[in-house]
């Protein structure tokens, strides 16, 4: 005997399977978004996690439903395998990165013990005393790139307090919760500052709240650390997709080689020559005129030798004038090629930067591009003032990108942060890459699914 259907609050059904550790299909949710009552039959919605995927919840629509969504439900063994460590739903998991993301200290020679001065009982300010030791040294040195200012303590980690994992909770408007957790993720500490990661916040000069929360969807979507109601802004994704960065922009920032092309090979080989023939033409002339000056009376040789003397100097003088204007030249030419020359697809820009930014120290050379973008996502929820100068970054590339023009101002913005734009390069190229995902999407198509089928009819 068939039972009839029952109808349920579609919602409710969904949090309770989510709840018992039942994933998303991406594909079957994104079916449903679009097509609604007319996804095909077995169109499955909800699977058990892990490489088996068994089917939780499945369209069935018969003909009785009338107008209603019919669902079937296969209740699964895996449903019950959750424990302390288990995800809610729409929470994600973001495991405390081991990145310091700063650059690496210059290593520093300390000095034999016996060179080092017994100040114990002295100043260490003296007026008139221009001699400095380490100490000193250490204490006058400039503070790191991304200094922190909101580090958690005393959560019971010892000395791994600034790298817990976090629960964080990404609903429409973005980061809108996150919560500090064990080592083992079993227990929650609780709640910190994340106000500056939060839509509207007052004190926000840049998007940060979008970037955050873009990134995070991305970077914890590809390995299913989560689920989240978010949605990444059009906007965004076209910038992301899109091939906005200048090659030449690039070599002036130092991250990619010039390509010398045969004319500025031969440019560069003639300037050099004439180089060459001027010092040689300048001896020669200065041997002429000494010759010259042995045989005069030595009133005029003196005068002689001052005229020469004067000579060369206005001669130097000159020549260091050609060559500051030379240099300006160089540099003009550079910033030229630099707005003029053609756009580089964003995987490129992502690959320069990761190389930048493992070459200055930055990051370790062992580390992958998922590893950064979560050191990257962890550093910007404990550190408003790197979160803000990446951001920044990212606000004034999307502004000039979307318009296709790039002026000087923007160019020397970008000479002044390089490290804050490489980050930048390395998130917006995991945006670009996977913000099609249909994993991506999935907790945000779920919810769509869940506004449009209020109640169900289950069987």
């Amino acid at each position: 005997m068939v039972q009839p259907q029952a109808e349920i609050d579609f919602e409710k059904l969904v949090t309770f399977l989510l709840d018992r550790g039942a994933v998303p299909d991406a594909e079957g949710v994104r079916m449903l978004k679009t097509m609604g009552l007319q996804t095909p039959r077995m169109t499955r919605l909800l699977t058990t996690s892990g490489p088996a995927k068994r089917s939780v919840l499945v369209v069935s629509n018969p003909e009785e439903a009338e107008g209603h969504l019919s669902l079937s439900l296969f209740w699964a063994d895996e449903l019950g395998s959750r424990n302390e460590g288990s995800l809610p739903p729409y929470w994600a998991r973001l495991q405390g990165s081991e990145l310091l993301l700063e650059k690496a200290a210059e290593p520093v020679v300390e000095e034999e013990p016996a060179e080092i001065p017994d100040t114990a009982g002295e100043s260490s300010e003296k007026p008139g005393d221009i001699k400095t030791d380490p100490s000193d040294a250490e204490k006058e040195a400039p503070p790191p790139p991304f200094p922190a200012i909101n580090t958690p303590a005393h959560w019971g980690a010892e000395d791994s307090k600034s790298r817990l994992p976090v629960r964080l909770f990404l609903g429409s408007t973005g980061l809108e919760d996150a919560k500090i957790e064990t080592l083992d993720g079993s227990d929650v500490y609780g709640s910190f500052r994340i106000e500056h990661l939060k839509f509207q916040y007052s004190g926000a000069t840049c998007n940060m709240n979008i970037w955050f929360a873009a990134g995070a969807v991305t970077t914890l979507g590809e390995y299913h650390k989560g689920l989240w109601k978010y949605s990444i802004p059009m906007d965004v994704m076209r910038f992301a997709q899109k091939d906005t960065m200048p090659h030449g922009t690039l070599v002036w920032l130092g991250l990619l080689e010039e390509e010398e092309t045969p004319m500025m090979v031969a440019r560069r080989e003639a300037k050099v020559k004439a180089v060459h023939e001027q010092r040689h033409k300048e001896f020669l002339d200065g041997i002429r005129q000494r010759e010259l000056e042995k045989n005069m009376p030595e009133a005029m040789r003196q005068q002689a030798q001052r005229s020469r003397q004067m000579a060369s100097a206005q001669a130097m003088l000159q020549k260091q004038r050609d060559e500051q204007r030379e240099r300006q030249e160089e540099e003009f030419r550079k910033k030229e090629l630099a707005l003029t020359s053609h756009r580089v697809t964003q995987a490129i820009v992502s690959s320069a930067c990761l190389e930048y930014l493992k070459k200055e120290g930055y990051v370790p050379t062992s580390v992958n591009v998922q590893q950064i973008c979560e050191g990257i996502l962890y550093k910007m929820l404990f550190e408003e003032e790197f979160a803000s100068r990446m951001c920044k970054v990212l606000d004034g590339w999307m502004g000039w990108g979307e318009v296709g023009v790039m002026n000087d101002r923007h160019l020397d913005e970008l000479k002044e942060d390089v490290a804050a734009f490489c980050f930048a390069g390395v998130i917006l190229g995991v945006i670009g890459e996977r913000a099609k995902s249909a994993e991506t999407w999935a907790g945000s198509d779920l919810a769509e699914c869940q506004r449009v089928f209020r109640s169900v009819y289950l069987g």
